[in-house]
C-alpha cells in the first residue's frame, strides 16, 4: 500500500512538472512574438508559485511593456522583501519612475541605494552590474568611484570601469581605466592586454582608434614610464602595424639595454608576416651591437634567410641577385668559419644553391660536410640529412634518399622533425609507385602533433585510396605520381606534358583536382601567376567538394593579395572560405587577413610620427 501511495505521488509531481514546463513554454512563445497581455498572466501565475528570479524578471518586463507601472512596483517590492542584496531593487523602482518620466523620485531611489552601499567589494559590483542592465551607465560609473574612494586596494574598480565606459561607448575613458590599473598594479598587463584583444579582435575603427590614441599620448608625454610603450609594442603588433612595435622595441632596448633581444624577436614576427624590409632593419640594429654580442650570429643568420624568402616571393628576381646573396653566405661562411655554430648558415646555402640556382653537386657537398662537423646539435644534423635527401630525390638518387629519411625518422621518432621525414619518405614512396607502403607510413602520421603534417598526410592517404579501388586502374595515379616528382625535380615541362595526359585521357577521373592543383603549383614556380590563379579558380568551381577546394581557395587568395596585387579579389576569396569552409584548417588566417584588408585598425600617417629613444 505503501509503495502504491508513493507511486501515486510520484505520478502527480510528474504530472505538475509537465503541466509547468508546457505553461512556460507557452508564455516564452508569447513573450518572443510581443504579445505581452497573453504572456503576463501566465507568468503571473508561474511567479505565484514559484517566486524565483527567473519568473520576477519575465513577469516584471511584461508589466514595463504594457505599462502597468502599480503592479510592477508591488512586485519589485515583493521581490526586494526577499533578496539577499536588496538595494538593486532600488534601482528598479527607480527604473519605473523613469518609464513614467517622474526623474526626480527615480534619482531619490537611485541616490538612496548608492548611499546605502556597505564598504563590500561585490556590493558595489552587484549594484553596478543593476544599473548597467538597465543602461543606467552614469549611475554605475557613480558608484564604482565611490568604490574606487571607500574600499583601498591596488587594483581598486579600475577594470570594471572600465567595462561600464567600454559599453557606454567612451573609449578613451576605458583606456584611461586600464593605464591607471597598469600604473598601480603592473601585473594585470596579462588582463588588460585579454580584454583589448577582444576590442582588435571587434575590428570596430572607433575603439581601435580610441585605444591607439591614449596610448600614443600616454607614450610621449610619459616617457619615463616603460609600460605604456610596452603596451604600445604589443599594442602596434596586433594591429600589424609594425613600423611602429619596431620603433618601440629598438626605444625599450635602448632604454633598458637588452643587447637587442626584444628587437630579435620582433624579427621573426616581422619576416612571417612578410614585412622583409623591416626585418632586415631588425636583424642589422641587433648585428651593429658587435660580433661578440650572442644574437649576432642568429641574427645573421635570419638577415640572410629573409633577404633570400624576400627575392625568391619577388615576381622578378633574377640569377646575378642569387648570385649576390649566395656571395653574402660565402663571405659569412668565410669569416665565420664552418663549424657546429654555423651549420644553419650551410644549411640555408645549400638549399638556395640547389633548389634555386642549379648547383645541386656542390649544395650535396656543403651538407655532407656540415653533417660530419663535430659538435653539432643532433636537431640541425638532422635538418641538413633531410634537405640532402630532397636534393638527392631532386637527383634521382631515390634509394640513398631514403636510407637518410629513415635516420632521422628513427632518431627523432616522437617528434615533429621525425615525423617529416617519414613524411617525406612516404612521398618518396608514392613517387615509385609503392602505394600500400606509402599507406603504411602515412597513416602512422594522422597522429603527428604538427596539424600541417597530419594534414598534408591525410590528403596523400586519401589521394591514395581514391585511386588505387578494387574496381579502377592504378594507371592514373602512378602517371600523376610520376609528374609530382618531375615537378619536384624541377623538370617542370616534364610535368606538365604528363599531367596534360591525364586531363586528355581521364576526363571526369576522381584525379582532376589533384591535376589542376599541381599545374596551378608548377605556374606559380614559374611566375606565372595568371594562369596558376585560373587553375586554382577550376579546382574550386569544379570540385568544390574535394578535399583540395580549400587549399586552392587559400592559395588562391594569398596569390591575389601577394603577387597579383588585386586586394578587393583577395578579400572576397577570403570571404568564400569563412562561409562556404568554416572547417578548414586556414580559416583563423583567412580571417585576420580579411580584417586586414578590409581595413580595420590603421593608423593614420600622423599617428606614425613618434620617437622614445630619449
Amino acid at each position: 500500500m505503501k509503495k502504491l501511495c508513493s507511486l501515486i505521488i510520484l505520478i502527480m509531481l510528474s504530472l505538475g512538472s509537465y503541466a509547468q514546463d508546457e505553461k512556460e513554454q507557452l508564455a516564452a512563445q508569447y513573450y518572443q512574438k510581443k504579445e505581452y497581455e497573453k504572456a503576463v498572466d501566465i507568468y503571473k501565475e508561474l511567479y505565484r508559485d514559484q517566486p524565483t528570479v527567473f519568473y520576477y524578471k519575465y513577469y516584471l518586463d511584461c508589466l514595463i511593456e504594457l505599462k502597468d507601472f502599480s503592479e510592477a512596483r508591488r512586485l519589485v517590492r515583493k521581490q526586494k522583501r526577499n533578496a539577499g542584496f536588496p538595494l538593486k531593487y532600488e534601482v528598479e523602482l527607480g527604473y519605473l519612475y523613469l518609464q513614467e518620466d517622474d526623474e526626480r523620485k527615480a534619482r531619490r531611489h537611485f541616490k538612496d541605494a548608492i548611499s546605502d552601499l556597505e564598504p563590500n567589494r561585490q556590493d558595489y559590483i552587484d549594484l553596478a552590474n543593476a544599473f548597467v542592465t538597465r543602461d543606467l551607465y552614469e549611475y554605475a560609473i557613480e558608484v564604482l568611484e565611490k568604490g574606487n574612494r571607500k574600499i583601498s586596494s591596488n587594483r581598486a574598480f579600475h577594470m570594471e570601469l572600465a567595462g561600464v565606459y567600454a559599453k557606454n561607448g567612451k573609449y578613451k575613458k576605458m583606456m584611461e581605466q586600464y593605464l591607471e590599473l597598469l600604473d598601480k598594479a603592473p601585473d594585470f598587463s596579462r588582463e588588460i592586454k585579454d580584454e583589448l584583444q577582444l576590442f582588435i579582435e571587434d575590428g570596430e575603427a572607433e575603439k581601435v582608434r580610441a585605444v591607439k590614441d591614449i596610448l600614443l599620448e600616454r607614450t610621449q608625454s610619459r616617457s619615463s614610464n616603460s609600460l605604456y610603450a610596452e603596451m604600445l609594442m604589443w599594442f602596434s603588433i596586433q594591429l600589424k602595424d609594425f613600423k611602429i612595435a619596431l620603433l618601440q622595441a629598438k626605444a625599450l632596448d635602448r632604454r633598458f639595454n637588452e643587447d637587442g633581444q626584444r628587437v630579435f624577436y620582433l624579427g621573426k614576427i616581422l619576416k612571417d608576416n612578410r614585412k622583409y624590409d623591416l626585418a632586415v632593419e631588425a636583424y642589422d640594429y641587433v648585428m651593429k651591437k658587435g660580433e661578440d654580442k650572442y644574437l649576432y650570429l642568429g641574427s645573421l643568420i635570419r638577415l640572410l634567410d629573409v633577404k633570400f624568402e624576400k627575392l625568391t616571393r619577388n615576381s622578378s628576381f633574377n640569377k646575378k641577385e642569387l648570385a649576390d646573396l649566395e656571395q653574402e653566405y660565402r663571405d659569412a661562411l668565410n669569416r665565420l668559419g664552418r663549424n657546429a655554430s654555423t651549420v644553419e648558415l650551410m644549411l640555408n646555402m645549400a638549399h638556395m644553391q640547389a633548389f634555386y640556382m642549379g648547383k645541386s653537386d656542390e649544395a650535396q657537398r656543403l651538407l655532407e660536410e656540415a653533417i660530419k662537423i663535430p659538435g653539432a646539435k643532433p636537431q640541425q644534423v638532422a635538418k641538413c640529412k633531410i634537405e640532402l635527401a630532397d636534393i638527392l630525390t631532386m637527383a634521382g638518387d631515390v634509394w640513398e634518399a631514403t636510407l637518410l629519411y629513415q635516420q632521422v625518422d628513427k632518431s627523432f621518432k616522437e617528434e615533429p622533425l621525425g615525423h617529416l621525414a617519414k613524411l617525406k619518405n612516404a612521398k618518396l614512396s608514392f613517387y615509385m609507385g609503392e602505394f600500400q607502403w606509402a599507406l603504411t607510413q602515412l597513416d602512422v602520421l594522422k597522429a603527428a602533433t604538427s596539424k600541417l603534417i597530419a594534414n598534408d598526410a591525410m590528403q596523400l592517404a586519401l589521394l591514395i585510396r581514391d585511386n588505387i579501388g578494387l574496381d579502377s586502374s592504378v594507371a592514373a595515379i602512378e602517371t600523376y605520381a610520376r609528374a609530382d616528382l618531375y615537378a619536384f625535380q624541377k623538370k617542370t615541362d616534364l610535368a606538365l606534358k604528363t599531367l596534360d595526359t591525364l586531363e586528355q585521357f581521364y576526363v571526369g577521373h576522381n584525379i582532376m583536382d589533384e591535376v589542376l592543383f599541381k599545374k596551378a603549383k608548377i605556374y606559380f614556380d614559374q611566375r606565372n601567376y595568371n594562369t596558376a590563379d585560373s587553375l586554382l579558380n577550376l579546382v574550386v568551381e569544379q570540385h568544390g567538394y574535394d578535399i583540395l577546394a580549400d587549399d586552392a581557395l587559400m592559395m588562391r587568395a594569398e596569390l591575389n593579395e601577394f603577387y597579383l596585387e588585386r586586394p578587393e579579389r583577395a578579400k572576397s576569396l577570403y570571404k568564400k572560405l569563412l562561409t562556404e569552409y568554416p572547417g578548414s584548417l586556414y580559416t583563423v588566417k583567412a580571417r585576420k587577413r580579411f580584417r586586414m584588408l578590409r581595413g580595420d585598425n590603421v593608423l593614420s600617417p600622423e599617428e606614425r610620427v613618434i620617437n622614445l629613444s630619449n
